[in-house]
């Protein structure tokens, strides 16, 4: 083994060290773990028995933990560290991640019915819709073609951090514009607001309701979950920290409760509505587009999330797509453990990990 193999071997398992810990404090902290149950030995064996890819630590017991005192011990969950093993195979990283900026996505992938863009910028420059440059004189009278719109950054964003929704008159000259991008930073989009369909919106009408489907395409398998994401009261975005996450059957019906970011279940909308019998609207459409994409667009992804909306027009919008970082753990929670039909060929995949390709992407 040369010196270049055995610092990056080093760095790998001090990358491994520093990713574990820090989900144990985080987790630890978020998730209550003095009050869930010990998984047995026996239960410790089989888990091990069903991810032979993966060497469990004890720190690594958090999510199974919570897991089994909400829906009962179950050997085909993936908590959270796990998962990252599994995206390392089955969503090459080096594959994956420029297909996330979200300032050129609908450039990508003119096929998918992204939000339509009003104005995009890409390492400090101004984009019209069509990819012209345009100044910030053009992108003034641009917002104001429009009576709101929705800001947000384009490149390594988590929970909705930096989406805003502006008032176009709120924004009176080129001086507030400059101060409203700065405030944004280098890479980000303008969009048009989403009129979403009345059974979606009444859940929480500030907010995007959208379904997370999580879509998962491995061997010509294909296996989705989903969730839909509720916001809470006067919120205007649905991630996790500022939502409900409520499981949809195969049928597009609610579940009887969800989780909000703390794990408290939840079993209404903060304005009244009762989430069992509650419907998603042309759910079947939503899921003949999803595998139809995934499969036809990016074959080269293991998992997708997708946050899928139907606006009021009936029809598919598609907010973002989540390639490297899906939220897999919740949504098992939320779901229960989809990843089941497809364990065996998940460990399989594991197996064969490049340590370099992960350890590039999670130092």
């Amino acid at each position: 083994m040369n010196i270049n193999s055995l610092i990056d071997k080093c760095l790998y398992k001090l990358s491994l060290i520093r990713h574990h810990w820090g989900f144990y404090f985080s987790q630890r902290r978020l998730l209550k773990y003095g009050n869930t149950p010990r998984l047995t030995k026996t239960e410790k064996k089989e888990l091990q028995n069903t991810w032979d890819a993966i060497t469990f630590r004890h720190i690594d017991y958090i999510w199974y933990r919570i897991y089994k005192r909400e829906r009962g011990f179950s050997p085909f969950f993936l908590g959270e560290m796990q998962v990252w093993y599994m995206l390392e195979k089955l969503n090459p990283y080096d594959q994956v991640v420029s297909l996330q900026n979200k300032a050129l996505c609908d450039v990508y992938f003119p096929q998918i019915p992204y939000p339509r863009t009003i104005i995009r910028c890409i390492n400090g420059t101004l984009y019209s819709r069509e990819m012209h440059m345009i100044t910030i004189n053009d992108a003034l009278t641009l917002i104001h073609e429009v009576d709101s719109f929705i800001i947000k950054p384009s490149i390594e964003t988590l929970q909705g951090k930096g989406v805003k929704k502006i008032n176009s008159a709120s924004i009176n000259n080129i001086e507030e514009l400059k101060t409203l991008f700065h405030s944004i930073g280098q890479d980000f989009i303008l969009q048009h607001v989403i009129k979403q369909h009345p059974d979606i919106a009444k859940l929480n009408p500030t907010s995007l309701n959208t379904c997370r489907i999580t879509s998962i395409l491995l061997n010509d398998q294909f296996q989705t979950s989903t969730n839909i994401k509720i916001g809470k009261l006067n919120s205007i975005k649905d991630n996790w920290n500022s939502s409900y996450f409520i499981n949809v059957d195969k049928n597009g019906y609610f579940s009887e409760f969800g989780y909000d970011y703390y794990l408290n279940r939840v079993y209404q909308t903060d304005n009244g509505f009762t989430f069992k019998g509650l419907k998603i609207p042309f759910y079947d459409k939503m899921l003949e587009f999803v595998e139809r994409t995934h499969r036809s667009l990016f074959p080269q992804c293991g998992v997708i999330g997708w946050d899928i909306t139907i606006d009021e027009n009936n029809e598919i919008s598609v907010i973002e797509l989540n390639l490297t970082c899906p939220g897999i753990a919740v949504e098992q929670l939320v779901s229960g453990d989809f990843l089941r039909p497809l364990a065996k060929d998940i460990n399989n995949a594991m197996k064969l990990r490049n340590y370099h390709t992960y350890r590039k992407h999670i130092l």
